[in-house]
């Protein structure tokens, strides 16, 4: 290892700031992480970040794109489709689902009270609960418009 890169591990150290590559545990309690200390290539609960965007200046949005697959645990509903008067903002007939409090999805601090992620490629239909494994999960918080997604891969029994 050169001298310039480790200069620069020590640098990040000292200043608190994430090491690429850096595998952040979720506690028992939390899976929220703070957009600022997270770099590409870092593992949040088993997510690999592939991609991330940020405003550190007044901290108005969070893109994180995450590959791999994980496990998640909670409710699900299916939106209406919207026959008249839509507002441009629905996603009539999408699967929504809300994780459990259980789950490690990982969770922007920006966006904390948001659980709920729009549920791409899913059979279900209705409302229920599921434990399911997801891939693709993306985090994207900046405004009310924007929504979190995932890809659905298979029901979990």
């Amino acid at each position: 290892m050169s001298v310039g890169v480790i200069a620069k591990l020590l640098l990040a150290l000292l200043l608190g700031s994430a090491i690429p590559g850096q595998t952040w545990q979720s506690t028992a309690s939390s899976s929220v992480f703070d957009p600022e200390q997270v770099e590409e290539g870092d593992i949040l609960s088993g997510l690999t970040v592939e991609r991330i965007d940020y405003n550190a200046k007044d901290r108005s949005s969070v893109h994180v794109f995450f590959t791999g697959e994980i496990l998640v645990k909670g409710t699900y509903w299916q939106e209406p489709v919207c026959e008249t008067g839509c507002s441009g903002e629905e996603h009539g007939g999408a699967i929504w689902f809300t994780v459990s409090s259980e789950s490690r999805l990982p969770i922007a601090s920006y966006e904390e009270s948001r659980r709920a992620f729009l549920l791409e490629g899913s059979p279900l239909t209705g409302e229920g609960k599921a434990t399911l494994v997801i891939k693709n999960y993306e985090i994207h918080y900046e405004g009310k418009e924007i929504v979190n997604t995932a890809d659905f891969v298979r029901l979990a029994h």
